[in-house]
């Protein structure tokens, strides 16, 4: 089963075993090897074992510290020693999915997936609106891309008309926590662009 904030190698089935434990790291195998603090080691007590007895059931590999092709290669190098089996991926944070799905809207034909895709950018865009309140204070979306937002400031009595018509740029990122900036406002321009129709 693929988990959101980790990888994971199945070692045994889980419905071999009647109550888990976790630890951050260990030996494991009879001390044949040592998992570093970074992996978390699911044990588990076997159906019917002897009291405290824990044999490991399942690796898991924070994607704070393990990109997928590592927790891969480690388990490669480790398979003599009883770390054998497949990477499960770490299952992709909404924000991930929403920014994959930007691109995949203005190609979808399946209008059923249509509407569940927009549930998901207006969540996408309210979210992006909390997250400039929070980080920069009085200012609006105005516009964004899966890298980048653009805002404005919000109206003000006896504002000037250029600061009422300013517009800002800056980076984001979607992270299992929510929305982070990446440096300050910088001004911007809207620039519109013409082509020939051919």
């Amino acid at each position: 089963m693929p988990y959101p904030n980790e990888h994971s190698l199945r070692l045994k089935d889980p419905s071999g075993f009647d109550s888990f434990g976790t630890t951050h790291g260990g030996k494991l195998f009879g001390g044949a090897l040592i998992a570093p603090a970074t992996i978390d080691v699911i044990w588990g007590h076997p159906k019917g074992g002897p009291k405290g007895a824990a044999i490991p059931q399942a690796l898991r590999f924070p994607i704070k510290n393990w990109t997928e092709a590592e927790a891969k290669k480690w388990i490669k190098d480790n398979a003599e020693h009883g770390a054998k089996g497949a990477v499960e991926p770490a299952t992709k944070s909404k924000g991930e999915r929403l920014i994959h799905n930007i691109g995949v809207l203005k190609a979808l034909k399946d209008k059923s997936q249509v509407a569940k895709l927009k549930e998901e950018f207006i969540s996408l865009s309210q979210a992006l609106q909390s997250a400039i309140g929070e980080s920069f204070g009085d200012y609006y979306l105005a516009d964004y891309s899966p890298s980048e937002v653009v805002v404005g400031s919000k109206w003000k009595e006896n504002m000037p008309q250029a600061d009422r018509d300013a517009l800002y740029l800056v980076g984001y990122k979607l992270t299992s926590v929510g929305v982070t900036f990446d440096g300050e406002l910088v001004q911007c321009r809207r620039v519109i662009s013409y082509e020939r129709v051919k």
